[in-house]
């Protein structure tokens, strides 16, 4: 009704569907953005302002994804910074093709901008343990398939680093008991 052109496709996984996306965008350079992410008053002056100098010196830049955990920001732990190429050329670059944990690669130099891209990605700790078990389960079909196994030393050792790393060096408790929450469901997920 606004004007946008809405293409619908079936669902071939994160990586394949936001490719795709970027391969019909009108545009040579792109902003990438889940659903449930918004662009801050910070980042937005400073994408106005890329696009006004015409992006020049980088293929694609870096953004900081501040994530919003019942009611508060994580600034610490393994949630924050969490450093994302989200703005760039499509010509020389894109995302990758796994079906989780997809990420954008680019052949140049990418820059780093200060403002933060808001995520409102859980709704509940029920929606939180949920997607994580749907996540694990889709990282485990993906590993498999590309020869990897599990074994009971990761099965222990793995989630016992993610939790120490994340609450104690990257100082996860400084979030309080929102941190805590978040690093055990992730130990959880990476079990």
């Amino acid at each position: 009704a606004l004007g946008a052109r809405v293409v619908e496709r079936d669902w071939p996984g994160y990586g394949g569907q936001k490719q795709f996306a970027v391969s019909i965008a009108a545009s040579d350079w792109v902003l990438c953005l889940d659903a449930d992410e918004r662009v801050s008053p910070q980042l937005r002056a400073e994408i106005e302002a890329l696009r006004n100098s015409g992006f020049s010196g980088c293929a694609g830049w870096q953004v900081n994804r501040l994530m919003d955990y019942f009611g508060r920001f994580l600034r610490h732990g393994n949630a924050y910074p969490d450093r994302l190429i989200r703005l760039f050329d499509r010509r020389r670059g894109g995302w990758n093709g796994r079906t989780i944990h997809e990420n954008t690669r680019v052949d140049g130099s990418v820059g780093r901008l200060q403002g933060h891209l808001l995520h409102y990605s859980y709704r509940s700790l029920d929606d939180h343990e949920a997607r994580m078990a749907r996540y694990a389960d889709l990282m485990a079909r993906a590993m498999f398939n590309e020869g990897r196994r599990g074994s009971l030393f990761s099965v222990v050792f793995n989630p016992l680093w993610r939790f120490v790393r994340g609450y104690l060096f990257r100082l996860g408790m400084l979030d309080g008991w929102r941190g805590l929450a978040f690093a055990l469901v992730e130990a959880g997920y990476v079990r």
